[in-house]
């Protein structure tokens, strides 16, 4: 891995620590920055702002588990089996304290918006 990549890898895994550990408000960059080890140009070379990458790591978790989702729909093991596998994925997901989970106070862009939207039709198929 280049050294691009692993400081990327831990602002994503710093920064969700800190969102699914504290309000978003009281998230900084600099916070985000320091526990990530980078600098704070570094991280806003990869996000414009917090909430981009607030964003970004809800976007990573909601396909995480999309794909999870489908991988057991289409497996060919018995049904029984299939929900036993996807309440245990949603129950540990639940209890993660290193993933940040959707804040619906905050206002969001219109990309994440339409994503979300897009999301949730996807998950309904």
């Amino acid at each position: 891995m280049t050294r691009s990549t692993i400081k990327y890898q831990s602002i994503l895994k710093e920064a969700s620590r800190l969102f699914a550990r504290n309000p978003f408000e009281k998230v900084t960059m600099e916070a985000i920055a320091r526990y990530a080890n980078v600098s704070k140009v570094t991280l806003y070379k990869h996000f414009s702002n917090k909430l981009t990458l607030y964003e970004h790591l809800i976007k990573m978790q909601m396909e995480k588990e999309r794909e999870f989702t489908r991988n057991i729909v289409t497996d060919l093991i018995p049904y029984e089996t299939k929900l036993k596998k996807l309440f245990n994925f949603y129950l540990e997901r639940k209890m993660q304290t290193d993933v940040p989970t959707l804040d619906t106070k905050l206002i969001l862009s219109l990309d994440m918006t339409k994503y979300i939207k897009n999301h949730k039709a996807k998950m309904k198929r």
